[in-house]
């Protein structure tokens, strides 16, 4: 079979919200950009884990200002023009979300990107990375045709997991003697009346009475409930498990636990909640949302002090308004602690850079952070942000171990970033 190499300015590593974004900001800098995922649709943990809302759009004061552009301007309207709410709603703790339906999802990235020159490909796996002293020259990739080679000048790493980054060699972040926070399997329940509302209490309720009535295994007692728009299903958050590593086995036996405690939850709350009687469960996953696994170093690393104060910097290429949430262990409830004023922080341009590869850029969940800053900058409205930000400076720098910070927020805002 003939072989197959490829050719791009930026090549992205990751199609959820940072890794889409990405490709979309070099895109519209008009440079040559490639998208790579394992999955096979965009959107990440939005349109494969279940995930109720986008966090992190919004300012968490009573002004529900939007603080996150680029992107997230044609993703609404594309969802406006096909019927999909996108409202803000104020959340059981009182943070602001946007509601997620993942199939709307799924058809307006399709949309904003089928109108770049982004080239995509999806069901396709990074194998290998290749690289000559500080630079990665190309990747290696897998698809049901076999294996092919991207080349490009720079690339960013938005995988989630840091995949890229490890495969490269990047520097890593290390916290010791410390617990990641957990993955959870988020589940949907159907068959519910429409005129049932659910509250906080009745969960625990139900699981109480469901634990005295051997029903199990259970890992939380209390979590999250919402019925959701348009399809009416609940979304519970609740099936939990602490990952210790990212090997294959680990993963499956996480998810399979996890897909057990949702059976259970579902059968207490059949005995136990009124209403839910006929309920049946829609969907688990059908990915494991895993919250936190690495973090490369970058040339800054984001604190707990610079969310809380609501810091800004010169060199912002962003910004983050979702408060520091910890989920700590399986057996604790999540933990908030907001921002000053309920406003926004500034992300510097140095929590995205690699500090030992040069041409290698992070976004999303793996950008350089303390574990307590990580609780906010995470989220994936806050990961629309970093994405943005991490392609167009790849596709400035153009491989080059420096930069100029100015023209990289130039090109942002003229993409309609909000700096």
């Amino acid at each position: 079979m003939k072989s197959r190499r490829y050719q791009y300015d930026v090549a992205v590593v990751g199609a959820g919200s940072a890794g889409v974004s990405a490709a979309y900001g070099a895109s519209q800098a008009g440079y040559k950009a490639a998208l790579i995922d394992r999955s096979s649709c965009l959107g990440g943990q939005a349109t494969n884990c279940n995930i109720p809302s986008y966090c992190g759009f919004y300012t968490q004061d009573e002004s529900m200002t939007r603080i996150v552009g680029g992107i997230v301007n044609p993703f609404l309207s594309k969802l406006s023009q096909i019927g999909a709410d996108y409202t803000p709603v104020v959340s059981p703790a009182g943070n602001v979300l946007l509601p997620i339906d993942p199939e709307s999802a799924k058809y307006a990235l399709d949309e904003c990107l089928a109108e770049t020159t982004v080239d995509l490909y999806l069901d396709t796996l990074v194998t290998t990375c290749h690289r000559e002293g500080n630079t990665i020259y190309s990747i290696e990739c897998y698809d049901d045709e076999g294996s092919f080679t991207i080349e490009a000048k720079a690339f960013v790493d938005a995988s989630g997991e840091a995949n890229l980054a490890h495969m490269a060699g990047a520097d890593m972040l290390t916290f010791e003697n410390v617990n990641l926070q957990i993955a959870t399997l988020v589940m949907r329940i159907g068959g519910v009346n429409d005129n049932i509302q659910v509250t906080k209490h009745d969960i625990e309720e139900a699981i109480t009475k469901g634990i005295a009535s051997g029903i199990g295994p259970f890992t939380k007692e209390t979590g999250y409930i919402r019925r959701m728009p348009i399809s009416n299903h609940f979304v519970v958050v609740l099936a939990s498990q602490q990952l210790s590593d990212l090997t294959s086995q680990h993963i499956t036996e996480a998810g399979m636990f996890t897909r057990k405690q949702c059976w259970a939850y579902l059968d207490a709350f059949k005995k136990f909640i009124p209403g839910f009687e006929n309920a049946f469960l829609v969907s688990t996953g059908p990915k494991l949302g895993v919250r936190e696994s690495r973090h490369i170093l970058g040339e800054y690393v984001l604190t707990k002090e610079d969310v809380l104060s609501a810091r800004r910097f010169e060199d912002t290429i962003g910004r983050g308004s979702w408060p520091i949430e910890i989920h700590a262990s399986i057996n604790e409830p999540s933990r908030y602690t907001q921002i000053h004023d309920r406003s926004y922080y500034d992300i510097p341009i140095g929590t995205l850079k690699s500090v030992n590869i040069d041409n290698l850029w992070g976004a999303g969940r793996i950008v350089s952070c303390d574990r307590n800053a990580f609780g906010s900058i995470r989220v994936m409205g806050t990961a629309f942000a970093t994405g943005h930000a991490a392609g167009v400076a790849a596709a400035l720098s153009q491989g080059e171990a420096t930069y100029q910070c100015q023209p990289i927020q130039d090109e942002l805002r003229r993409q309609g970033a909000i700096l």
